[in-house]
């Protein structure tokens, strides 16, 4: 895994490669080479070798004239590699030279799909091209400005970003919204995101610098008619032993809740040693905080894993913690639980730990959150719905809840992530109709590329959204970013492309209220039934109200910066420590506060305030 950096076309800079590459160390700790690829291209990496990690391996790639710089990993690369390239003189044994003749077989990305997360820039010397591209997961990041002649790209934004205050409109109303950037904007106006699933292509013609897109083939495979109870077994034992191949030290992120526990089955089957890491917060004002990571140690001694808890950080360091995460995540990110995966990839550093697993992206697939089960139930009591569309019912909690299971537009599925309502975003922070719209554009592409799919039912429809919109944009996003900066893989089995395909099409296939859910999991793991586990465990959460009560004065300083900077803040900044849903914990009033507080330290440190 690695950090990939360069340029292309009349105005290059080496220079900044240089620089960028150092900066990058932290992705690639075990070299950083860059390479002047042609008169027009420049080419560097920063490497952590995961895949054959002799020198043969090393970044920037060559292969006949053309060159490849990758981020990521090809799990099936042996596979491709037999099977389309038997023959081929090979001079490593790593993913990155399959890949490179991979791209160099364009009658093949029809035919094959790159199973595993990956960015990479992919330079052709016969056609003077460049070509930028990323998997539909969206785990590994890549970014680019351009110019009317020239692009440079990085897997850090921030190192493309020509003037940091110069932030995007649309990309910050997203992160009030929902707490995140999506692709492809970045929260500089200058920079963009190479789109998940999709090829950026840049050429020089006439002096000017042409670009244009496609798609490497992503889509969802029909499967054979299998016996669901024994591939879903076949198929995670598969995806767990591709990513720990070749490893002899391997952590897992252990939750104790049934996700990481198949993992830690399927590691036991496997006979993999592995260190299992779960949190604690020994400053948390509530006992359920903890409830997983006592699970998690008993399970972690059955299947005969090192356990090993890890403190997370306490309320008082929030200050200091907060900063680092926005400063590693390159941008403002409103979900608590990255500061405390800081904690836990920090200690697994420290341990000299390389390779991590986590069960991220099960819930997706299977069923696994309770906004499924109420859209589920919602679509039987449909006829219900007409009678409840009245201005004055429309405001009552309960049901908008209910109304928003619907799934009728876009707004319904925001309603269960959003942090401010556009609404609220409008009257709040001032911000027009057509602002709101604008940064509402890519995410409602995306609603209507799901829409037009053959979901049967909302439910699926809503899981696949949650895949695609929540899953690669933030989740995903996240765990990179904060594993990285320890210089740790983390690996997600649950995403792998088997998976993936295999529960795409047992839901398509379910019909309503028939989805492929934990209870599967279960029947394909047995062995879970010795392990009495909670189906609805606490998860990866953070004492979020604990954190804003001992830190009101420092709260209340940053919504102070944001009423002075034009944002209407008064009905959260004026008296704090009564501020109602505060004391008693009420959550959507806790993330609102937390969302306030995370946009003015991103603002001051942009600014340089």
């Amino acid at each position: 895994m690695c950090g990939i950096v360069g340029c292309f076309g009349k105005s290059l800079n080496f220079n900044w490669i240089n620089t960028s590459l150092s900066e990058l160390k932290h992705r690639g700790p075990d070299s950083q080479i860059a390479v002047k690829s042609s008169s027009n291209c420049f080419l560097g990496s920063a490497r952590l070798a995961m895949t054959d990690p002799s020198s043969d391996g090393n970044q920037p790639f060559h292969l006949n004239g053309d060159w490849l710089v990758f981020n990521g990993e090809i799990y099936n690369h042996e596979e491709i590699r037999d099977e389309f390239f038997y023959g081929h003189f090979f001079k490593s044994h790593c993913d990155t030279e399959v890949l490179g003749r991979f791209l160099q077989t364009p009658e093949l990305w029809n035919q094959v799909e790159l199973n595993g997360p990956y960015a990479f820039a992919f330079f052709d010397h016969k056609s003077n091209r460049l070509t930028l591209g990323r998997d539909d997961s969206g785990k590994k990041p890549l970014y680019f400005r351009r110019s009317s002649n020239s692009v440079f790209f990085s897997s850090d934004q921030t190192q493309l970003a020509l003037n940091p205050s110069d932030f995007s409109i649309s990309a910050l109303i997203q992160v009030l919204s929902l707490g995140f950037v999506s692709d492809p904007e970045s929260i500089f106006s200058d920079v963009q995101a190479v789109n998940p699933g999709k090829l950026a292509t840049f050429e020089i013609q006439d002096g000017q610098l042409l670009q244009s897109s496609e798609s490497l083939r992503q889509t969802m495979l029909p499967k054979r008619t299998v016996n669901l109870e024994k591939s879903l077994r076949h198929e995670i034992l598969g995806a767990v032993e591709r990513r720990v191949n070749g490893h002899d030290k391997v952590a897992l992120s252990l939750s104790g809740g049934i996700d990481s526990t198949v993992i830690s089955i399927c590691l036991n089957i496997l006979n993999q040693r592995a260190t299992t890491y779960s949190v604690m917060w020994p400053d948390a004002d509530k006992k359920r905080y903890n409830r997983d990571a006592e699970l998690a140690k008993k399970i972690a001694e059955q299947n005969g894993q090192l356990f090993v808890p890890v403190s997370m950080v306490s309320a008082d360091e929030i200050p200091q913690v907060l900063d680092k995460y926005i400063s590693l995540m390159g941008e403002p990110n409103c979900n608590p639980s990255g500061l405390s995966m800081m904690s836990l990839y920090e200690r697994a550093k420290s341990d000299g730990q390389r390779l991590m697993l986590t069960g991220d992206g099960a819930d997706e697939l299977f069923f696994g959150y309770d906004r499924y089960r109420i859209v589920n139930n919602a679509s039987k009591i449909r006829w219900i719905f007409p009678l409840l569309k009245t201005p004055i019912l429309r405001e009552i909690s309960t049901l908008k809840t209910l109304l928003s299971a619907q799934l009728d537009n876009f707004d319904d599925w925001a309603f269960w992530h959003q942090n401010f309502s556009a609404e609220e975003i409008k009257t709040l922070f001032g911000f027009s109709k057509n602002d709101i719209q604008n940064s509402r554009t890519t995410l409602e592409n995306t609603w209507n590329e799901v829409l037009y799919s053959k979901n049967k039912d909302k439910a699926s429809f809503m899981m696949e959204l949650d895949r695609r919109l929540w899953l690669t944009m933030e989740s995903n996003k996240r765990l990179d970013r904060v594993s990285m900066a320890y210089s740790i893989e983390a690996r997600c089995p649950f995403q792998d492309r088997n998976i993936i395909e295999l529960a795409f099409n047992a839901n398509l296939k379910g019909g309503v209220g028939k989805h492929l859910a934990k209870a599967d999991l279960i029947r394909a793991f047995p062995e879970l039934d010795d392990l009495r586990l909670q189906e609805r465990k606490v998860g990866f959460i953070s004492p979020l109200g604990n954190w804003i009560r001992v830190n009101k004065k420092y709260v209340e300083q940053n919504l102070t910066y944001l009423a002075e900077t034009g944002f209407t803040v008064g009905e959260f900044h004026n008296n704090i420590e009564t501020q109602e849903g505060l004391a008693n914990g009420e959550f959507s009033t806790l993330r609102k506060m937390w969302t306030l507080l995370v946009v003015s330290r991103w603002l001051q440190t942009v600014t340089g305030e």
